[in-house]
């Protein structure tokens, strides 16, 4: 897949397809959601996914964002979608997700994407780019919950 360049903010952006996350984005992306609930990040970060499509979203040299994709026979799943706190709220997470959007679209497939209840502004980003809930998983409570017993 060739890379995407786009203009933003006076500076150039890149997004393209990688073999690999670097550690070190791939862990801030970690130590964000693990704030909200480490356990299940944790669970997450130790799963076996196949069928991997690497995108990252560069600033010159900088990686400043990522998506992760599993391709399974229907859809595309996002799995992950980070940018670095500084380049959030300026329009280049919608710019990395239009870009996988519409590779995915060229493969016949439709975006699905996760994301923890109670992560409002991750909601907020699916919404905001057409993306709605179709499932709600329920699972028992874990001590230690932020809910009431």
């Amino acid at each position: 897949m060739p890379e995407a360049k786009f203009n933003e903010l006076n500076y150039t952006f890149t997004i393209n397809v990688s073999e690999q996350i670097s550690k070190e984005l791939r862990n801030q992306f970690k130590e964000t959601l693990s704030i909200i609930d480490n356990k299940l990040i944790s669970y997450y970060f130790n799963l076996n996914i196949n069928n991997i499509i690497n995108y990252i979203l560069k600033l010159n040299d900088w990686e400043i964002g990522y998506g992760l994709i599993a391709e399974d026979d229907e859809y595309w799943n996002l799995y992950e979608i980070f940018l670095q706190e500084e380049f959030r709220e300026l329009g280049l997470g919608t710019k990395l997700f239009e870009y996988i959007k519409n590779d995915s679209h060229k493969s016949n497939k439709k975006i699905r994407t996760y994301t923890l209840p109670s992560d409002r502004r991750a909601k907020n980003f699916y919404e905001s780019n057409r993306i709605t809930a179709r499932v709600l998983i329920m699972e028992e409570k874990r001590e230690n919950s932020r809910y009431r017993p």
